[in-house]
């Protein structure tokens, strides 16, 4: 810390570190960069596949996006963790040690000197240091979403058709939103731009008929 460029407020161990970009060993606004993509992504795809075995059809749909980033900035997540009083998940996150980073002296175990934890240094108030956007507090919010699954069973009978005038019925089951590969995890990452502001996408199943005349 004595050899680090002069930061914000009263810097302690386990205080956000920032890169001395114009090298005149102090941080001011000067130093900052673009770090990330936007939160709306720059890519977005989709992919699906049907496959067919005699009277069943299988079908399969994916999607997902890219280069596209979010800052953790609020609701217990990010760099006030309890603005506005007790909300969101901060509770449940911190009461876990490994998320934050805790002095040896205090904890007895310098493990938890973790330098990758979620939160820095707990303070109380106003942290000037910790507080400013940074790499530290961004996210990656590209991913990969199971979107659908549909399971068709199409029936055909000659009495049908005789009696009710029905070509066919089609049993189908679907199943919507049923996976997501990201690195978000606390919340949707499709939402992830709303840090946790915002309804969660549910996970749905439906029974369908379709009668063929």
């Amino acid at each position: 810390m004595l050899n680090s460029p002069t930061q914000f407020g009263n810097v302690r161990p386990g205080d956000i570190k920032y890169k001395d970009v114009t090298g005149d060993g102090k941080i001011t606004d000067d130093d900052k960069v673009p770090l990330s993509y936007s939160p709306f992504p720059r890519l977005m795809y989709g992919f699906g596949a049907e496959v067919r075995y005699k009277d069943f059809t299988l079908g399969l749909l994916f999607k997902g996006r890219g280069r596209t980033d979010f800052f953790k900035n609020n609701n217990g997540y990010g760099y006030l963790p309890f603005y506005g009083g007790n909300t969101g998940n901060v509770l449940s996150m911190v009461k876990d040690q490994s998320n934050r980073w805790t002095p040896a002296w205090y904890s007895g175990d310098p493990k938890t000197e973790n330098p990758n934890a979620i939160f820095p240094r707990l303070t109380y108030g106003k942290n000037e240091n910790n507080d400013k956007f940074s790499s530290f507090w961004l996210g990656d919010s590209r991913y990969l979403r199971f979107e659908e699954l549909t399971l068709n069973y199409n029936l055909r009978m000659a009495a049908l058709k005789r009696l009710l005038g029905v070509n066919s019925i089609d049993l189908q089951f679907v199943g919507h939103n049923l996976y997501v590969w990201d690195k978000v995890k606390i919340w949707d990452p499709e939402q992830a731009d709303k840090n946790g502001y915002a309804y969660p996408l549910p996970m749905t199943f439906a029974l369908q008929i379709y009668i063929n005349f």
